[in-house]
């Protein structure tokens, strides 16, 4: 049996991930390989703005991971997200002639109608069902029901077209096997059961984005991008009179950078105390940012019960205790890798990988039995039967050759030879003659 793969791709703010898994036949996902290109002033706020230098980092990633797998990498996958991706409530309606048994097939229908309504300025990424409503009764899990009315209460997953556009634009769509919504996949992989239903909200902290999603009843609420992210705090810090890079290397060094009371000491010739005191407002703002998001969606922090905090600014020594202590809530941070997903070394199972990984075991849901990956195949030419009247190719060779030697002018030497020949010839022919 051929191995399966999966082959996903994650575009950020400040680099692309790619990674190549193997699908256990106990569905676990095998991490073959992960690879990464940074990104820098090719995509802002999660969108591309250098389509050809995306591409030819994408194309680099996929070139890398062909080493790892048997074969020829021909799909991927692709996580969607950026600085416009937000969610908005919708009702998508269906009316069956008679009452009758509600099947996965009616559900599946429902949801691809909803994904195919329109929006004024936006795309429509995908459709999140919340909960049912079958002939006025509310309804989690619709399937098995009888009914003739059903009302499906959608999160509308939506984007500004240039997202789609420029995908489309540096990975050809022909390669894409499918587009996957990089927070509802992160939310899936990350959060647990009774955090998804008492009331819970993912903030995936990235470079220049935060994206907020909101869990109740089992189900997404609310999803928001916020437009401010990790990097800005760097090119805060950067104000000191240094450049970006080196500020990024303060921020991670600094012993309690969330504390400029804290022992100061110096990092590049900068006092971590004046670095901090920028980290502090910056993270500031983000946090408030974040806690906004929950009246946005018509709620309470009653409601929320439980934050999580996921990606490369979740690194920030502190940002944990310094979010608790503004919401009031408990707050863990994914340390631990997606459970499905089986890694080979501490350096894969980095906060920046879980983005891909989210995306590998959400494509594992939809791919079946195909893969990303096709076997390289080898033809061999088909063996011809035997024809006696045909030439023989050995000795069509042989004629050829005493032919051209034929053909060709002798040597000095070979002229030399023939001429003593020749000779001896002659001698023989007289002293036959004499004898005789």
């Amino acid at each position: 049996m051929d191995i399966q793969y999966i082959v996903a791709l994650e575009i950020g703010s400040s680099k692309i991930v790619g990674a190549v898994a193997e699908v256990a036949a106990s569905g676990q996902l095998f991490i073959k390989a992960v690879e990464t290109e940074q990104t820098i002033n090719c995509v802002r706020y999660g969108c591309i703005q250098n389509v050809e230098s995306t591409k030819a980092a994408v194309n680099r990633i996929i070139s890398k991971l062909s080493n790892y797998v048997d074969g020829d990498i021909k799909s991927v996958y692709v996580g969607v997200a950026g600085r416009t991706l937000h969610s908005q409530n919708a009702e998508v309606k269906c009316n069956l002639s008679t009452e009758q048994a509600i099947t996965d097939t009616i559900i599946k229908s429902i949801m691809t109608k909803a994904c195919k309504d329109t929006f004024p300025n936006y795309d429509t990424i995908d459709a999140v069902p919340r909960t049912f409503t079958i002939d006025n009764r509310e309804i989690k899990d619709p399937v098995g029901s009888f009914g003739t009315h059903i009302v499906a209460h959608v999160s509308m997953i939506l984007a500004r077209p240039i997202i789609t556009i420029n995908l489309k634009r540096v990975i050809n769509p022909s390669m894409v096997k499918g587009y996957i919504t990089l927070p509802t996949a992160m939310a899936d992989a990350l959060l647990t059961e009774d955090e998804r239903t008492l009331g819970c909200m993912l903030v995936d902290l990235g470079a220049e984005t935060t994206t907020v999603s909101i869990y109740r009843k089992g189900a997404l609420e609310y999803l928001n991008t916020i437009p401010l992210g990790g990097r800005n705090l760097s090119r805060d810090i950067s104000a000191l009179g240094i450049r970006e890079e080196v500020a990024e290397r303060i921020k991670k060094n600094i012993e309690n950078p969330l504390k400029p009371t804290a022992d100061p000491v110096t990092i590049d010739g900068i006092k971590s105390s004046d670095a901090s005191n920028y980290i502090l407002a910056r993270t500031g703002e983000i946090i408030a940012n974040i806690t906004n998001q929950v009246s946005n969606a018509g709620l309470t922090l009653a409601d929320v019960r439980t934050i999580v905090i996921t990606g490369g600014g979740a690194l920030l020594k502190g940002i944990d205790s310094l979010i608790a202590e503004n919401t009031g809530l408990p707050v863990r941070i994914t340390s631990s890798k997606p459970d499905g997903i089986v890694i080979r070394s501490a350096e894969e199972s980095r906060l920046e990988k879980f983005g891909v990984y989210a995306i590998l075991l959400a494509a594992a849901k939809r791919i079946g039995t195909d893969s990303c990956v096709h076997k390289q195949e080898f033809v061999t030419s088909p063996v011809s039967p035997y024809d006696p009247s045909a030439p023989n190719p050995a000795e069509t060779k042989r004629q050829k050759t005493e032919t051209e030697q034929k053909s060709r002018t002798p040597s000095f030497w070979e002229r030399m030879k023939d001429r003593v020949v020749t000779i001896i010839s002659e001698d023989k022919d007289t002293d036959s003659d004499d004898n005789f």
